[in-house]
């Protein structure tokens, strides 16, 4: 036998269990990454619906209604009647020693 064969025989003896190597560990890494991708969708499926009550509960608390349930059970306010508001303007020189 030549020695170019021998060579030849050898490496190709190394290459193919080493590619047979590197092609179970691509299938495995490719599974872990699987797994992780799906982990992760399913976590952003979590926050996505904890965002919409987080949302939800906003609007409930924003609605007039419930602000003004707040104004009088809460703070014990009571809605003004038109002829009751009194408005003070302030003078221009009250307002600069403010700023100061």
């Amino acid at each position: 036998m030549s020695t170019k064969r021998r060579y030849f025989l050898l490496v190709l003896a190394f290459l193919l269990p080493a590619a047979a190597f590197v092609n179970v560990w691509q299938v495995h890494r490719y599974r872990q990454l699987e797994q992780e991708i799906a982990r992760l969708e399913e976590r952003q499926l979590e926050i996505i619906e904890k965002n919409r009550r987080l949302i939800a509960g906003m609007s409930v608390y924003q609605s007039p209604g419930r602000l003004e349930e707040l104004a009088k059970e809460e703070l014990e306010l009571q809605k003004l009647e038109p002829g009751r508001l009194i408005l003070i303007e302030r003078k221009e020189k009250d307002k600069e020693e403010d700023r100061d």
